[in-house]
């Protein structure tokens, strides 16, 4: 059976002739995935993922740049032989791109992190894999103001299967200063994470706390000192898939299981800077429903992209769709909700 994943580019912004949005598809192969993208200071975006189109072997990852009404600019594309994901993009005016993702093109064909350098035009100036002898996935990055990254995700063992929160900080040159393992008798991933200042970020994932299946948030110093940790959810298993920091406060998204249910639900969760609980949101549905992607623009512009099958969204058949709603910061509707749908899977992996 052939996958066909798609890019979807939604934005909304005001520049001197108006408004300026665009829905378009790109694609090179049976396979193409959307999983991350950046805006640069002319209003073009660059996005990364993972296509088929570049080799006959396997997926590569890729960096594309299209300008601001979403033409295709170029495309350009990284790895070997094995898997390769490009799973965030960054940046730097001047210097060129930062891609984190990770890779199963290693000497022992385990998965590792992996970072790519390029120069402004997508040349490959460097590229790095590291991990440890297990398997590891990475979800979510951020660049640090020395330009350096801490890498957030996954580590597999071979014997225990079980997974555990591996975090990574590189320098600038995308070597590795420190490593730590976050890791309980159950599954535990990092899935998010934002930084707060020079020395701050904050670290989402899901966890588990006296054996209870629970979304966890970590403050962390960038030397890797943990700050604090906080537990959510109490009674129902929650999960948490992004994270934002905006006005003092810190706003996450994932999934909740209600108690008389054993499928996801919408779940949203607004905590002060210390992680202390504040106020959340959820929404009951029918079907598999879960909150992908978080974006705060203001106080009155907080929107979430929501991935659901629920028949009560009217969904396409065969597959989930996504649904870009917004709130204020207050989790109180704000008059705005567009669906993206299809036959076939829909889905977010980053919104900005």
């Amino acid at each position: 059976m052939k996958r066909i994943l798609v890019i979807l580019i939604l934005f909304l912004s005001y520049v001197s002739i108006g408004q300026i949005n665009f829905y378009k598809t790109y694609t090179g192969s049976a396979f193409d995935e959307g999983q991350g993208v950046t805006q640069l200071p002319d209003s073009s975006y660059a996005i990364t993922g993972s296509s088929a189109a570049f080799s006959e072997l396997s997926g590569q990852a890729y960096l594309m740049l299209v300008d601001s009404l979403g033409n295709h600019l170029w495309t350009k594309s990284y790895g070997g032989n094995g898997s390769d994901w490009g799973r965030r993009v960054f940046h730097k005016p001047g210097v060129g791109f930062v891609i984190a993702g990770y890779t199963s093109t290693t000497d022992d064909g385990s998965f590792n992190y992996y970072v790519i350098q390029t120069d402004e035009s997508g040349a490959l100036v460097s590229e790095k894999n590291f991990g440890t002898s297990n398997w590891e996935r990475l979800w979510d990055a951020v660049l640090l103001p020395d330009d350096g990254l801490i890498l957030v995700g996954e580590t597999e063992g071979e014997s225990s299967e079980l997974k555990d929160m591996y975090i990574v900080r590189t320098d600038d040159q995308g070597d590795t200063l420190w490593t730590r393992t976050i890791s309980t008798q159950y599954d535990d991933v990092a899935y998010a994470a934002e930084i707060i200042n020079d020395t701050t970020v904050v670290i989402g994932g899901d966890s588990w706390e006296n054996d209870e299946p629970r979304s966890t948030i970590i403050s962390m110093h960038i030397d890797g000192t943990i700050n604090w940790q906080k537990y959510y959810g109490d009674i129902v298993e929650t999960g948490i898939r992004d994270l934002k920091y905006f006005n003092n406060n810190l706003y996450a998204g994932g999934y909740i299981v209600q108690i008389t249910k054993d499928d996801w639900d919408i779940w949203a969760l607004k905590t002060d800077m210390n992680g202390n609980f504040v106020e959340d949101l959820t929404d009951d549905l029918e079907g598999m429903d879960f909150l992908s992607s978080i974006a705060v623009k203001s106080a009155s512009d907080f929107y979430i992209a929501i991935v659901s099958d629920s028949p009560d969204l009217g969904v396409f058949p065969e597959g989930t769709d996504v649904f870009i709603t917004k709130f204020n910061i207050n989790f109180d509707y704000n008059g705005f909700s567009k669906s993206f749908s299809g036959v076939n899977t829909d889905i977010t992996n980053q919104m900005i």
